[in-house]
């Protein structure tokens, strides 16, 4: 086993090296994450060419950084255009920090990023990446935000399942019910806007499995005020009527917004899709960055 390790360890520097997506149904074969429990490897590797996270293969988001060193790679590259050096931004749902050690490295210190994760065990995680990259700006938090400040019921990921990334507030139809439960504090992004006087928010990025939407209304007043670009989940089986989605649509167009739909290397303008996919990202745009 040690060999085969030291054999997957070599392959990945080339596949991260040289960005193979293409190969990702042969590493599957050779490397499951999905069999990858008892077998994993805990690494050191470079995210973005440039970032060190700590990995464990077992979890699918990590697998996929370990073989290509990047993230969704079509929101890092959002993240890359949208932050400058001094910005200010928010990582809802922050993981490990693969989205948020990006958001740090394009605001340097000048800027701040604050990552909101709940989960107690992965919020350690997140600490640990942030403290290998040396970036005291990145401030984690943790905390669940939703549409009302309080006490819920965090609904963690299931041990046995590859992906880490399932831990919700919303109980739904796909809500992991083998997985621990959390009570943890929740705060709404206004209330915590105003603690924290913020006057500036370029870019509010949101993955919470569900609870997007709570997120957005809890914010309404800091993003009418703010006008940040938006990124953020949106999953149509836990609104089959589509009312919530069409509210949320009314409110950025009241609130002078433009949403586009993320679709690998395309930006898709809403407005000119009839349908769309059961699952996907959004860009919520001011209009004012369009003119």
């Amino acid at each position: 086993m040690y060999f085969k390790n030291r054999l997957i360890l070599k392959i990945a520097s080339i596949t991260r090296k040289r960005k193979l997506y293409k190969l990702d149904w042969i590493l599957r074969k050779i490397y499951n994450p999905e069999k990858r429990k008892s077998n994993y490897i805990d690494a050191a590797v470079l995210l973005n060419n440039r970032l060190l996270m700590r990995l464990n293969t077992s979890s699918y988001l990590e697998w996929y950084i370990f073989f290509y060193g990047i993230y969704e790679p079509m929101i890092s590259r959002l993240i890359n255009f949208v932050l400058k050096p001094g910005g200010v931004a928010i990582d809802v749902g922050a993981n490990i920090g693969a989205h948020s050690l990006v958001m740090g490295q394009q605001v340097g210190r000048s800027g701040k990023v604050y990552c909101f994760e709940p989960h107690p065990q992965i919020i350690e995680r997140l600490i640990e990446n942030i403290s290998l990259n040396g970036m005291d700006y990145i401030i984690p938090i943790k905390l669940g935000l939703a549409n009302n400040s309080g006490v819920a019921t965090l609904f963690g990921f299931d041990g046995k399942d590859s992906n880490q990334g399932t831990s919700t507030l919303v109980k739904t139809e796909t809500t992991p019910i083998d997985g621990p439960k959390f009570e943890v504090k929740t705060i709404t992004l206004d209330e915590f806007s105003k603690k924290e006087r913020l006057e500036r928010l370029d870019l509010l990025k949101i993955d919470v499995e569900g609870g997007e939407i709570g997120v957005l209304l809890g914010g309404l007043e800091t993003i009418q005020k703010l006008k940040p670009f938006i990124i953020f989940e949106y999953n149509s089986s836990r609104d089959p009527d589509k009312k919530v989605f069409s509210h949320i649509s009314n409110l950025f167009k009241d609130f002078k917004y433009r949403l586009y739909i993320i679709n690998h290397n395309l930006l898709i303008d809403l407005d000119k899709v009839d349908q769309f996919s059961k699952e996907f990202n959004l860009l919520a745009v001011p209009l004012r960055h369009l003119n």
